[in-house]
């Protein structure tokens, strides 16, 4: 038993007889620390690598804001920069358009509203608004035919007399320095109280008529108006300025039939304005004045009733 025992102690020690051996150690140890440096060598290796793709993006980044900085500082012909200029002055255009349009035939609806009161002018307006946010294509179409309308019929070829007062009448105002400026202000004119007064005469007799009076009632006031509109038009082909002619028409009308319950005629108004006229027209381009007669001032008018006006 005991010769088994010595037998394996001796083929165990022969077989590990190498881990004594100073060859074999070294050997170990130099592939260990072989191991150890191509460790370190893959680690360095991969921060390299990361620094390096790091470096490329900031490059590329770099590469890329120094062309566009180069594309946009590049030099263009005026032609070029004209073509460009004129492209986006025409898409800005292009975007507006529509809008100023809406807001124009807005404009034109309350100012022609002036007689009304503040909140129909309002209504007017705010309803086209309304139609532009439903159906805007239709609603741009249709003010664009009213806007040439306005234009070419009314005021071309009818010489119709609206003034425009301002973008939106809504606040009136008698005299100030600031608000003429702002356009919800508007200043009232003798021509623009004598449209109130026709309009609140047409409610009146409107009511009346309803109440069976078997007879319609006096509108002197529209009357006035319709004179006073027909002497605005004559001046108005005579080289005067139509509006200013109508405004003063409109102030000795109101005077009239607040004195005398009744308007002048178109005649006797066209004489009592025609020295006003005259004295606006500039002294260069007035002609010889004609001596005056007694029908052509205002102070050799007769004091007689003034014949009532009915157009």
């Amino acid at each position: 038993m005991a010769s088994f025992f010595t037998k394996i102690g001796n083929y165990l020690s022969y077989k590990l007889s190498f881990l004594d051996d100073p060859d074999v150690k070294e050997h170990a140890r130099q592939q260990a620390e072989q191991e150890r440096l191509d460790k370190e060598q893959a680690e360095q290796d991969a921060e390299a690598k990361a620094e390096a793709q790091a470096q490329s993006i900031a490059v590329d980044d770099k590469a890329k804001k120094d062309k566009n900085i180069a594309k946009k500082s590049k030099f263009r012909s005026v032609s070029e920069n004209s073509g460009s200029i004129s492209e986006r002055i025409l898409k800005i255009f292009w975007k507006i358009l529509p809008y100023c349009i809406i807001l124009y035939a807005g404009s034109i609806t309350s100012n022609w509203l002036i007689g009304y009161g503040a909140p129909m002018r309002f209504l007017a307006f705010s309803i086209l608004i309304f139609f532009y946010w439903r159906v805007p294509l239709a609603t741009v179409f249709g003010s664009s035919l009213y806007i040439l309308k306005f234009i070419i019929y009314n005021q071309l070829i009818m010489n119709e007399i609206a003034p425009y007062y301002s973008w939106l009448p809504l606040l009136e105002y008698e005299d100030s320095t600031w608000k003429r400026f702002v356009p919800f202000f508007w200043k009232a004119t003798a021509l623009s109280k004598l449209k109130r007064k026709v309009v609140q005469e047409q409610y009146k007799n409107a009511f009346e008529v309803n109440m069976n009076t078997g007879s319609l009632p006096p509108k002197p006031y529209e009357d006035a108006l319709a004179v006073t509109v027909a002497v605005g038009q004559l001046f108005g082909k005579e080289g005067f300025s139509r509006i200013i002619a109508a405004i003063k028409a409109a102030e000795v009308q109101l005077n009239s039939i607040e004195a005398n319950s009744q308007g002048y005629s178109k005649d006797e108004l066209q004489r009592r304005v025609n020295p006003v006229m005259q004295a606006l027209r500039p002294v260069a381009a007035a002609p010889a004045a004609p001596a005056a007669t007694p029908a052509a001032t205002p102070a050799a008018t007769p004091a007689a009733t003034p014949t009532p006006a009915r157009v």
